[in-house]
This record gives structure tokens, sequence and C-alpha cells, in this order.
């Protein structure tokens, strides 16, 4: 399958230069997209495999404020192209972890040196996804009671993130026996088997893959689960026979995600 790349450039000139050669290179190219906004809407459509992005743009944002939302909001790996050389500007840039940055030269940009930093990108990505966690350890019982089992007893089990409904801090969701438990997050899976881990939702949020989205103060839920049903008047969910509510805090973020895997209610591959 070709790879899709999302060039966010103001020059429409240059923007048809690049789509052409890269084409000519087995790319596929989006659309002509000038600014943050529409580059957000084309994420939102189509999940790019690799962002080029320049840093002067129209509108009010620039490329390093889309930067910082792909490194904060969205797992896809971008690099600077820029006619911006100065000092100031590359820290700005490297602050928000970008893959590379490339200056384009004058008067005509390196293409070239552009598909193997393309390249390079790419394969090291693929390198990064393979070696991805594919889940997390978790407990069978809490501490307390783990320390007086016994030998043979399982205290830890390997939970793979695609088997995980949600995670929650909800006591009132939980079996009377561990509702007098402090301190932990119950992580429940498709066989309705609830777990445990010490800590609590803020620690783990940033630490979960990307479709592991926060929708409240007590939830993270997994929205590629099949026990997602849907949104129920734009505030709650209908999610494993529950009704979830999604509150104001998290609720820019989780339509962003939920746009990003899910088109015309069918589920978007990456």
């Amino acid at each position: 399958m070709k790879k899709h790349l999302l060039i966010v450039e103001d020059e429409a000139i240059l923007f048809r230069r690049l789509r052409i050669f890269l084409e000519e290179q087995n790319f596929e190219v989006a659309p002509y997209t000038p600014s943050v906004d529409e580059a957000l809407n084309r994420i939102e459509q189509r999940s790019p495999d690799l962002v080029l992005l320049d840093i002067n743009l129209q509108g009010d944002r620039s490329g390093i404020d889309l930067g910082k939302i792909l490194q904060n909001q969205y797992d896809i790996p971008f690099l600077y192209v820029t006619e911006h050389n100065d000092e100031h500007t590359f820290i700005e840039a490297f602050a928000t972890n970008m893959e590379d940055f490339m200056v384009k030269t004058k008067p005509v940009l390196d293409k070239k040196e552009l598909l193997r930093k393309i390249l390079i990108i790419l394969k090291r990505q693929e390198g990064k996804n393979a070696s991805k966690a594919k889940g997390i350890v978790v407990l069978t019982d809490y501490l307390k009671e783990l320390k007086n089992s016994g030998k043979m007893q399982v205290s830890e089990v390997i939970l793979n993130y695609e088997d995980i409904i949600y995670l929650t801090t909800d006591k009132n969701s939980l079996p009377k026996k561990l509702q007098i438990i402090p301190n932990y997050v119950w992580v429940k899976n498709k066989e309705n088997k609830i777990y445990m881990l010490p800590g609590s939702l803020s620690k783990l949020e940033n630490k979960l893959p990307h479709h592991f989205v926060r929708i409240n103060e007590k939830y993270i839920v997994n929205i590629l689960s099949p026990v997602f049903k849907g949104k129920v008047n734009g505030k709650f969910l209908n999610y494993d026979n529950q009704v979830l509510k999604i509150t104001d805090t998290f609720k820019t973020k989780f339509n962003r995600r939920l746009n990003f895997y899910y088109q015309n209610g069918k589920k978007l591959s990456r």
C-alpha cells in the first residue's frame, strides 16, 4: 500500500511541484493544505503516514503551532520543510519532537535530499511501530492481598491493548468487595474480568496507545473496542452496556480522536 503524505504548505506552486515529484516516487499526497485548520480537517478525514510541514502558513497559526498539536494529540511523525534557517526557529521547532528539519534551498528545493529524509523517517517509524508495547502488566488482586497469597498463585497477567475495554477509578462500577480499596486504577477486559494497577488515570493516559481516550475524571476508554456503540446526544457514550458522560474538559480531544479513527460510521485503517 502506498504511503500517504500530507504537505502543509502555503505556496501553491511549491506544493504542486512537490506533489508531482512525490507521486512519481509512488506516494499518495493529500490535496493542497495551506493552514493549520485545513491540516487538522485532513487528518480527521484520513491519517497520514507523514506530515511535511512549512512554518509560515495561512491564518493566525504557524507550522510550529501545528507541530505542537501533532506532538500532543496525534501519533503522526512530521518533518519541517521551511525557508527559516535561524537558530531561534530551529530551537522552537526542535521542542515539538519533530522527526527532522530541512531548509528550503533557493532557487530550487533539493528534492533528492527531501526524498531521502522521507524514506529514512518512514523506515524508522516502521521500526518504532514494530517495537511498541502490545499491552500492559496488571495485578490480579491488590498488593496487600497478593503478599499473603501462595507461591503458586498468579499475581500478574499481561493484557493486550486490544482486549482492554476501559480503565476506571469509578468504584461504583466495581463489585462491593473491591470498593473499599483506595489508590488503584481498575482495568476491565472484554471477558468482563477486572484487574488492578496502582496509580492514577493521569499518570497512565499519556502512556497508553492513541485509541485510548480520557472522557471524564474517572474513565479512559478504548474507542476501537467492539463494545463502543456510539454517542448519545453528543454528550454521552453508549459503551459496554453503560451510558458514560463526556465532560467538557475532555470533549474536544475525544471528538478529534473519534474523527481520527472513524469516518461515516466506518473505522479507518492506519
